[in-house]
């Protein structure tokens, strides 16, 4: 029994040294394995933030969406024409049918929406709604009225048909 209390006292004392010590103080600075105890083993560092220093940038495709369509209740597919800068080789503009998901040339169809008329793209890097492309609306309809004609009875000859 005394030798338990004994063993306690040491225990309790052990325990509130120990907390009192950090690796950083008990290393001298003489001692030449300190590099050891302040150096961050598994290199540990804190995340870095990143800060988006450049403007957002502009798509270098110009879309013009042109029409929206289902067919047979399948998914809706989207008609949409792209202008880009013209290199030599390929033309300036391209027309694309293409669904939801789908790519081509960097161009990404993400969502369309029927009701609203407006479909999400992936425009080089660049996230774009752009609704469906108003046509001009139609003139009213005109009424055309024959206008009389004379007919005079020496210059006009009956066409005659033959069945044939």
């Amino acid at each position: 029994m005394k030798h338990l209390r004994h063993m306690a006292a040491c225990l309790a004392v052990g325990l509130a040294w120990n907390t009192g010590i950090c690796a950083e103080n008990g290393v001298l600075e003489t001692n030449p394995y300190a590099v050891i105890a302040t150096r961050n083993l598994f290199r540990l560092n804190p995340p870095r933030t990143v800060v988006p220093d450049t403007p957002p940038r502009e798509p270098s495709a110009r879309i013009t969406v042109n029409g929206i369509m289902t067919i047979l209740g399948g998914a809706p597919q989207v008609l949409f024409k792209v202008v880009s800068p013209a290199t030599p080789p390929t033309p300036a503009e391209k027309s694309y049918i293409l669904s939801e998901g789908q790519q081509q040339d960097d161009i990404e169809v993400r969502h369309v929406d029927i009701e609203t008329r407006v479909v999400t793209f992936n425009n080089h890097g660049v996230v774009q709604e752009i609704p469906l492309g108003q046509a001009p609306p139609l003139a009213a309809p005109t009424v055309v009225t024959p206008t009389p004609m004379v007919l005079h009875p020496g210059r006009v000859r009956p066409v005659r048909y033959n069945g044939g």
